[in-house]
């Protein structure tokens, strides 16, 4: 179970005071604070409760999301935020069920069961990744293949004169996506 408010730190800070008493009340034990721009919602959640407080820095403004992770991350000795990266709601998810998973077994258990659902992705990922790779290395896409008796590595293959590699950089794209699906 979740429960979820719309607030401010500048616009409504009573609201905020208001639903951070709320949570301890209703016995809720992590709580997960986004915000953009300045982000000082997390920061001021933290300050009003002993709970654990993910900050979850928003890209909200012509920074990309920096300026919300900068407030976020640098918070003065003694009110600790657990921050997670721009736009990363999934991971302040996780970590937020990771905390629980101390206590519940059975949030345990379904964290360990998504970690075997990762691995299985990341393999298929890979599998296609390297068969990608000897495609090329077999000339396959377009590129000129390698004499027999001289193997060439796929960074070979791509700078050969007369290949296409686009064929490599989309192999190459597809690693740096499933490390990038890995860590999402």
């Amino acid at each position: 179970d979740f429960d979820m408010v719309v607030a401010s730190a500048h616009r409504s800070p009573e609201k905020v005071k208001q639903w951070i008493g709320h949570c301890e009340k209703s016995g809720i034990e992590v709580i997960i604070a986004g915000a953009g721009g300045a982000a000082h919602l997390p920061g001021v959640v933290a300050s009003h409760t002993l709970l654990p407080v993910i900050g979850l820095p928003l890209d909200t403004s012509t920074l990309g999301g920096r300026d919300a992770l900068y407030s976020v991350v640098q918070m003065p000795p003694g009110i600790p935020v657990a921050t997670v990266g721009v736009n990363s709601a999934e991971n302040a998810v996780l970590l937020a069920l990771h905390i629980l998973a101390i206590k519940y077994a059975d949030v345990r258990d379904k964290l360990a069961q998504f970690r075997s659902s990762m691995l299985g992705k990341i393999e298929r990922q890979n599998a296609d990744v390297v068969a990608e790779i000897a495609r090329i290395c077999r000339g396959e896409a377009g590129l000129t293949p390698a004499p027999a008796a001289q193997k060439k590595t796929p960074a070979e293959v791509a700078a050969a004169p007369g290949s296409d590699p686009s064929s490599l950089m989309r192999a190459t794209a597809k690693a740096g996506a499933a490390g990038s699906t890995a860590a999402h």
